[in-house]
């Protein structure tokens, strides 16, 4: 039981002190398992409990919870998912209701996964931020002569508030860096992705950026030439050459998903793509779980689908889709451009091909006129505007007698 030696006004100063206190040092947390750490430290300290805690966060479907922290005994625990409504955890998380039970080891509730922990009073507590509920603080103790009372089970909701403020504080902060890096990688690639107009080199340099910003084991951009798709690069194979080959036996023209993303230009995420009808495994791509297509579209045409591999279940999320959607954009003007380039580049080779053809017609003409002009029996001249012999043939010097020197010099 808590130390009757204190009365209750000052256990209540000592717990605003203390929660004032706390407050600031679990804002100073850079990380989150040291954030989860102290909460867990602070409220055992808080509410005197001697030594057992656990934080568990729910997943972002908010049908699982898993132990992301723990101090004392639990800590084996570390990893360990409860289903919500299962456990004292789950079910204080659907409830949305602090949960105490002062017999642990006879509580008919408590989740078989728990079957060994030697605990005696436990309380789970949700951690709530507006209106969701994004885990619970679980507090226990070993001591058989311990129990939470009303006022400890309320300080505890009081302090399970901070808590959830400065873990919902934590995600904002990193979800906001991840955004400025997401944005300046976004801008780095726009830029590396414009320095080539080689139209295979964009190619390659579009599965090399696209790393700065989504994550993939492997990687393949399909463009489509005359509506029909081509492997035109990858990244990520221990055998490119095999792999190209494997590939390109894949019937993506008629896979619903391939031409839902060329149709409907929009990303799209499977989660597991074993459990995707229509999918082509082969030995090569046999790893692949997570996957997300995203189209390249140019001119409100799609010219191409950039494809990102992964060998972990929901390895994409709505938010990456955002992410590669701006990529994408980037990349399709990239490709784009260098087709121009490509186009330009050999519309001036036919068209030198064309002045050299015709260059070289003219002086055949030439020469044939010279033949002719060289070989006639007749005497020819030619001469400028003001009467000055420019030219004669062979045959008038030989008729008027006079030599080339006598005639023009």
């Amino acid at each position: 039981m808590e130390n009757p030696a204190i009365s209750p006004t000052h256990r209540l100063m000592n717990a605003v002190a203390a929660l004032h206190s706390i407050g600031s040092e679990i804002s100073m947390q850079q990380d989150l398992p040291s954030l989860l750490t102290i909460i867990i430290q602070s409220a055992l300290e808080l509410l005197d409990v001697d030594g057992h805690g656990a934080v568990y966060l729910a997943n972002p479907e908010q049908t699982r919870l898993t132990i992301s922290a723990a101090i004392g005994i639990s800590e084996e625990y570390i990893g360990t998912e409860l289903l919500v409504g299962e456990g004292l955890a789950g079910t204080a998380f659907a409830s949305r209701e602090s949960l105490t039970v002062q017999r642990y080891g006879t509580w008919q509730g408590r989740s078989p996964r728990f079957s060994g922990l030697d605990i005696h009073a436990i309380v789970s507590i949700p951690l709530r931020w507006r209106d969701h509920v994004i885990g619970t603080l679980n507090l226990a103790s070993a001591r058989e002569d311990y129990e939470f009372s009303e006022d400890s089970i309320c300080l505890a909701e009081l302090f399970a508030s901070q808590a959830a403020i400065a873990i919902s504080n934590w995600r904002l902060a990193q979800a906001e860096r991840k955004a400025r890096q997401s944005t300046e990688a976004l801008l780095q690639a726009s830029l590396s992705l414009s320095s080539s107009l080689s139209l295979q080199e964009v190619l390659e340099q579009i599965l090399k950026e696209v790393d700065r910003v989504l994550p993939y084991r492997t990687a393949i951009v399909a463009t489509l030439e005359s509506g029909l798709p081509e492997i035109t690069a990858l990244a990520g194979f221990d055998d490119p050459e095999g792999a190209h080959e494997a590939l390109s036996r894949i019937h993506y023209r008629e896979n619903p998903v391939f031409q839902k993303i060329v149709r409907e230009q929009h990303p799209v995420i499977v989660s597991d793509v074993r459990e995707m009808p229509g999918w082509e495994s082969q030995p090569a791509t046999e790893y692949i779980r997570g996957w997300m297509g995203v189209p390249l579209v140019a001119r409100d045409q799609t010219i191409g689908v950039l494809m990102l591999d992964s060998d972990q279940i929901g390895a994409y999320t709505e938010d990456q889709s955002a992410t590669a959607r701006a990529f994408a954009a980037s990349a399709a003007i990239a490709i784009e451009n260098a087709h121009l380039y490509q186009a330009v580049e050999q519309q001036a080779e036919n068209l030198e091909l064309l002045v050299a053809e015709r260059t070289g017609e003219v002086a055949r003409q030439q020469e044939e006129m010279n033949l002719i002009l060289e070989s006639a029996g007749e005497g020819i001249i030619f001469v400028d505007p003001s009467g000055v012999l420019e030219y004669a043939n062979p045959a008038w010097y030989t008729i008027t007698g006079l030599t080339e020197k006598e005639a023009i010099g």
